[in-house]
């Protein structure tokens, strides 16, 4: 079978337009969409994975601002699909401020995954998560929203981002999220930052006051966290594969710290979407995104401390929710949890 990639996914950029600003966001905003016939293609790249179940994900800027060709993908990925005899997930990444029931029908009847962007209380979260415009409460307008969703039926996860700033109160935000209704969660911090060893302990702290009170709905399944789930820390390094709004394929890693321009292109340019080699055969690891970035940023000795504390704080950071998982499985027997 040769090297394949761990994961049969793909993330597309719709667009670069947000109507946030948020201060930890890496994502370098533009008017740049990307066309339908670049989607398309996309989706043709995916296809080439010799996986039978593909995951195709939207992300941005705010992919709800390209509503229309989100729509027109999605639906030529099913149609595609069925005649190759391949199934899809789907997964959008959202601010929610554009979400409506209509919009939400849609997505529950193709089994979407709508994972939300919210941080916690509306101190942190309007902190965090700014208007790109005068006048707008985010934590209000995505408070609405959320309640929509979760009437839905829409399967959905909330990815509150710690920063160091924030990472005192992260047991808090996460209690105040319970109380919203939210249950399953994907937890962040903030990357392209340096997080000092204090903040780092910080973060572990808090997250085991937060799963000792609530050892138990960790155990049978009422909370979820999907940091859990697998390994995919150090997030710095995650191999995966973007196109970008004009069909560059680009590693996920890249994007992650583009707001602070790199002074070298990548070392391993993967070419465009459009005329692209055979998904399989563009095979990437942590090392390939390790590697790209130390030459991209090769003339930047901050940013290279940066990434390197990235680096290590993510594999801490792999290594407690590991942990975190072996200790719940352990209880659950007792609990009347799965052991799953």
């Amino acid at each position: 079978m040769g090297l394949r990639n761990w994961k049969a996914s793909l993330q597309l950029f719709l667009t670069r337009r947000c109507q946030l600003r948020c201060r930890y966001c890496p994502v370098v905003k533009t008017d740049s969409d990307m066309p339908l016939s670049t989607a398309l293609a996309g989706v043709d790249f995916l296809l080439g994975s010799r996986s039978p179940h593909l995951t195709l994900e939207f992300y941005g800027g705010e992919p709800l601002l390209a509503w229309d060709t989100l729509k027109k993908t999605v639906e030529y990925a099913r149609r595609e699909g069925r005649r190759r005899g391949k199934t899809f997930s789907f997964h959008i990444a959202t601010n929610a401020l554009n979400l409506d029931d209509a919009k939400l029908a849609w997505m529950a009847e193709r089994k979407f995954l709508v994972v939300l962007s919210w941080d916690g209380d509306p101190k942190t979260h309007n902190e965090e998560r700014v208007a790109g415009g005068a006048g707008l409460d985010t934590y209000e307008v995505l408070r609405r929203k959320v309640d929509k969703v979760l009437r839905s039926g829409v399967a959905c996860s909330v990815i509150p981002v710690a920063t160091p700033r924030s990472v005192k109160n992260l047991a808090r935000n996460l209690e105040h999220l319970l109380e919203r209704g939210i249950r399953s969660f994907d937890l962040n911090y903030a990357i392209g930052t340096c997080w000092p060893p204090g903040a780092q302990a910080e973060y572990f702290a808090q997250m085991r006051r937060f799963a000792a009170r609530h050892r138990r709905a960790l155990a049978v399944g009422d909370i979820r966290i999907g940091n859990m789930r697998g390994d995919v820390e150090p997030g710095v390094i995650n191999p995966e594969f973007t196109v970008d709004t004009d069909g560059t394929i680009r590693l996920l890693t890249e994007w992650l710290v583009e707001v602070v321009p790199p002074g070298a292109p990548t070392p391993r340019p993967l070419g465009n979407v459009k005329d692209a080699p055979p998904y399989d055969s563009l095979y990437i690891n942590r090392f390939h995104c390790a590697r790209a970035h130390f030459v991209m940023y090769a003339g930047n000795p901050r940013m290279r401390r940066i990434l390197l504390n990235n680096i290590r704080f993510g594999r801490a950071y792999g290594e407690f929710f590991m942990d975190l998982r072996r200790r719940v499985a352990k209880a659950a027997p007792e609990l009347g949890g799965s052991t799953r």
